[in-house]
């Protein structure tokens, strides 16, 4: 995905996810919309995901997404969270289950 957003134009700084989701922070160029930044990703992703048949069926993002703005002294610490996804969620799902039992 980041070669491709790459090749569009894009500049992804970092992106990891989970089963469900995934988070990807990107440098938005004056010139860029957020909307079709994220119509770009999702097709590309898509398309590459069904291609390579990695899934038993068709692969298809859900409509929508959540963007949030970072401040450039933020990078750092946003792009640690994206990189640690799997081992935060693990944590909170623990924690979830830990609660319930």
């Amino acid at each position: 995905m980041q070669k491709d957003g790459e090749e569009k134009g894009l500049r992804i700084l970092s992106i990891n996810g989970v089963e469900d989701h995934i988070h990807v922070l990107v440098q938005l160029m004056p010139s860029q919309n957020l909307t079709q930044v994220v119509r770009s990703i999702k097709t590309s992703s898509s398309q590459w995901l069904n291609e390579n048949k990695l899934l038993t069926g068709e692969f298809q993002w859900e409509e929508g997404y959540s963007a949030l703005s970072v401040s450039p002294s933020s990078v750092k610490q946003v792009k640690d969270y994206i990189e640690k996804q799997e081992e935060h969620h693990r944590l909170k799902h623990w924690t979830l289950s830990w609660k319930h039992s």
